[in-house]
């Protein structure tokens, strides 16, 4: 590989990366276990999740402790894992709405953006039709084949790609050594992040418009030349092709009526999962086999545990699957919404939608965290611990405690869970 190298903004990956119930003891157990898979067997969270995303957990994790992932070494093609660290790398760089994993058309939805995360250690990646059709941008990272470290990426616009390979009907590729083109598109992880920033805030555009001579190359036919724009203007400030390229996509196309028609402002995507949450009929139920035995059926997208001594709830929709109650279920615990109104009033976004919580109690202590946000930001998503005997019995983090107490003695004698 003879062209240039990027370095792993860490700092930025601590910033956005969420709190998870398994930070702790992956960061307690890296120096001894050193593959993915033996990581995860080893966590009852991580074991839980299919196998693509605990892989990703796991590479989030690392990059917020400021490790990078080891590709190499895993007991398994490099390419199996290779996938879930790159999607790992860019949903720390670019957080945006929970996305399932294998999702058909895009990987990530970055404030209404639609981006497909390609992984490759050659110089050529291919997409899908659904993936050249649906995405609005192709992100390619590129990792050493012998060493399995990160080398570096390249941002390709779909309008882009569409232009120089129009009409596809099957699946399409990008090669570094045919498509001359693509190698205009290298960009750094912070380069990443500034363009999208860029294309989002409408007035940054308007305050840096482009100088005539970058105006006259790239208007020729009275829209802009996508040849033109992958390159860099020497006269104005839009010296990196991607700041001309923002400059011009989202001026141009928003006053011609041809923004994408997926994008939303955060306060409509927040409405959005708001009410699809409300409309998804989350709860706990049990039932009897004929052997006996009680069986808690979690019709809820959340790890659960309880015991004699403890019972935890790890909420996340898109991490977990639920089952579906049979006819003779009964709910056990409280309604499921009388919890989740509690978490937004907790974390001070009764507007907005609970994204991800986890809540424990053990040995007479309560933790606990929600998130609505897209990264653990401030209080948002921050990990908590109280000792229950100190909380005032009319505080939120006391009805919460109620809440979660009438559910474990709902649940006992301990039940098994599907």
């Amino acid at each position: 590989m003879s062209d240039k190298v990027s370095k792993l903004p860490f700092h930025i990956f601590l910033k956005n990366k969420p709190t998870k119930p398994w930070d702790d003891y992956i960061k307690e157990n890296i120096v001894e276990i050193k593959t993915f898979d033996e990581l995860i067997e080893g966590n009852i969270f991580l074991r839980d999740l299919k196998k693509p995303d605990a892989w990703k957990e796991v590479a989030k994790t690392l990059l917020a402790l400021g490790i990078e992932p080891a590709l190499i070494g895993q007991g398994f093609d490099i390419n199996s894992i290779m996938g879930s660290v790159g999607e790992a790398l860019t949903e720390l760089l670019l957080p945006g709405d929970d996305i399932p994993i294998n999702n058909k058309g895009y990987d990530i939805n970055h404030k209404g953006n639609y981006i497909e995360v390609k992984s490759t250690v050659t110089k050529k990646v291919k997409m899908s039709n659904a993936q050249y059709r649906q995405a609005d941008y192709l992100i390619m990272h590129r990792y050493y084949k012998k060493s399995g470290n990160y080398y570096n990426s390249y941002l390709i616009p779909m309008r882009v790609l569409q232009n120089y390979k129009p009409n596809r009907e099957n699946s399409v590729s990008v090669d570094l050594e045919v498509d001359k083109w693509a190698r205009n598109l290298i960009i750094t992880p912070q380069r990443l992040i500034a363009f999208f920033d860029r294309i989002i805030d409408l007035s940054t555009l308007e305050s840096n418009p482009p100088c005539l001579a970058c105006h006259t190359k790239v208007m020729l036919r009275g829209e802009p030349d996508l040849k033109m724009l992958v390159e860099s203007c020497v006269f104005c400030d839009c010296l990196l092709w991607e700041q001309r390229y923002a400059q011009y996509e989202r001026s141009f196309y928003a006053s011609h009526s041809k923004a994408s028609s997926h994008a939303a402002t955060s306060t409509e995507r927040d409405q959005k999962t708001l009410t699809e949450h409300k409309l998804s009929k989350w709860q706990f139920s049990r039932t009897s086999t004929a052997d006996g035995n009680h069986i808690l059926i979690k019709s809820v997208p959340a790890h659960f545990t309880v015991t004699d001594n403890l019972i935890s709830i790890h909420f996340c929709p898109s991490h977990y699957s639920i089952s579906k109650p049979t006819r003779d279920a009964v709910n056990v615990g409280g309604n499921f919404y009388d919890l989740y109104r509690l978490l937004q009033l907790y974390n001070q976004r009764e507007n907005m939608p609970v994204r991800e919580f986890f809540i424990s109690l053990s040995q007479g202590n309560l933790t606990l965290s929600v998130r609505s946000g897209m990264a653990t930001m401030g209080s948002d998503g921050k990990r908590m611990e109280f000792r229950i005997d100190q909380l005032a019995e009319s505080s939120l983090q006391m009805n919460i405690v109620r809440w979660m107490q009438d559910l474990q003695l709902a649940c006992l004698p301990p039940l098994r869970v599907y």
